[in-house]
């Protein structure tokens, strides 16, 4: 199954890059400005959603630690049912039992985990987006001020 989404996620990169290619899409902060805007020059709705995406990432890495956490640990623990180990797993290709707290916590971390990746995929790639357009629209009112309203270029 996880082989099955990392040949998805890769299909998905490939085909964004493509469509990016093919639409002239900035695909680095080189092209875009040569860097990020700052802070200070980012608007409210910038800065938030600028936000958003650091606390996407940080649930992000809080699942990943905590699912590779236990199952590190199931790794050390017993092959055969018991009183105390009663949840199957498959881990590197070993059968391991997992505790009651144990199964309760991956059971719900480790699906959660994928979700986050595609959100944080998404908003990152909505944010790249973002940063482009603001950064042509400060070259354009350079550009404009530069020339002035009687020499703007036109669009043809």
């Amino acid at each position: 199954m996880n082989y099955l989404l990392f040949v998805l996620a890769l299909f998905g990169v490939v085909a964004f890059f493509k469509i990016a290619s093919e639409r002239q899409w900035p695909l680095s902060w080189k092209v875009i400005s040569g860097k990020p805007p700052s802070w200070r020059d980012m608007s409210w709705g910038m800065r938030a959603f600028a936000i958003s995406v650091v606390a996407a990432w940080s649930v992000t890495i809080a699942l990943m630690l905590t699912d590779g956490y236990i199952e590190t640990a199931a790794l050390s623990q017993p092959a055969i049912a018991d009183t105390l180990y009663r949840h199957p797993h498959m881990f590197k290709g070993v059968i391991r039992y997992l505790t009651d707290g144990q199964e309760q916590v991956y059971a719900t971390v480790h699906p959660l985990m994928f979700g986050s990746w595609a959100t944080l995929f998404v908003l990152g790639c909505v944010y790249t987006r973002l940063v482009w357009q603001q950064s042509e629209k400060n070259r354009r009112s350079k550009l404009q001020r530069l020339l002035g309203d009687e020499q703007r270029p036109r669009d043809t």
